[in-house]
């Protein structure tokens, strides 16, 4: 008995020992999408506006060449006139390049790519607009470039060389415009907290959508760096990425029913212990 209360005592008065590798483990395996389950609605609206720009700017570009010039990357050398053979030409580009080459390549592209979505996130903090400005803006660049290849017959093999990275780039891309949208939303319409403590819970919510993202954008970066850029066919590459999107569905869809099983395990709360809670101050 005194073993017992002696090793009790540890965990009653004294902080619980840490095991960060297990901690980040279970978050990435199950806390991660669950998160994004919880906050559904959110990257939805973030993938709508998204795909509703990419898919006007695809059109508008198509038939007025002023607005693919007005949507096109900046400082990107294919423009609505390039011949088939240029854009060709530009998606072979870096395929001989030396792995050192590649590495560096891949450490830049995760920086870009990680500074974007961080800002699409912390933008939500001026009432979502920003962050819905940024989503749309770069949903207009993708269609923008998809239509000026569709022009001169380039299809699939601009597919190819876009999706295998664009799966967990544009994916991450989205979680966080969904966050920031979470942020600009508990701005807006607190409901009975006040704003600050709206923002509070907001904010925690989004860190951890953006702690998981991290690794999203890190993949994306290195299948950019190394898969884009290899000697893989068009049909491989479109095969990578029907494979990680298939992976992608599986991990949030899993996150989807364990926040399922989480809530129907969860104990029911009568309205008298609603009530006595919150006179106590708790947050149930």
């Amino acid at each position: 008995l005194n073993r017992l209360v002696a090793r009790a005592h540890s965990f009653v008065y004294v902080s619980p020992p840490r095991y960060p590798l297990r901690d980040a483990i279970r978050f990435y395996a199950a806390g991660f999408p669950r998160a994004v389950a919880r906050t559904a609605r959110f990257h939805l609206a973030a993938l709508a506006l998204f795909m509703l720009a990419g898919v006007f700017a695809h059109f508008a570009a198509h038939h007025e060449p002023l607005a693919a010039y007005a949507l096109s990357m900046p400082g990107d050398i294919r423009l609505p006139g390039s011949t088939a053979e240029q854009l060709e030409t530009v998606l072979e580009s870096g395929r001989d390049a030396s792995e050192a080459y590649k590495t560096a390549f891949t450490a830049v592209l995760f920086t870009h790519n990680t500074r974007v979505g961080f800002l699409a996130f912390a933008a939500g903090i001026l009432a979502g607009v920003p962050t819905a400005f940024l989503l749309v803006f770069n949903g207009a660049m993708i269609g923008a470039f998809t239509a000026m290849h569709h022009q001169r017959g380039v299809v699939a093999d601009m597919w190819a060389w876009l999706l295998p990275h664009g799966v967990p780039e544009i994916g991450a891309i989205v979680i966080c415009g969904g966050a920031g949208l979470m942020l600009g939303m508990a701005l807006l319409r607190p409901g009975n907290r006040s704003r600050g403590q709206s923002l509070v819970e907001a904010g925690r919510e989004a860190l951890r959508l953006l702690m998981g993202v991290i690794p999203m954008f890190l993949i994306a970066a290195f299948i950019e760096g190394f898969v884009r850029q290899s000697e893989l066919g068009t049909g491989a590459r479109l095969t990578f990425a029907a494979l990680a999107a298939v992976v992608m569905l599986a991990y949030f869809s899993m996150g989807a029913y364990l926040e399922r099983l989480a809530r129907r395990a969860a104990p029911r709360v009568t309205p008298d212990e609603d009530l006595e809670a919150i006179r106590e101050g708790s947050s149930l």
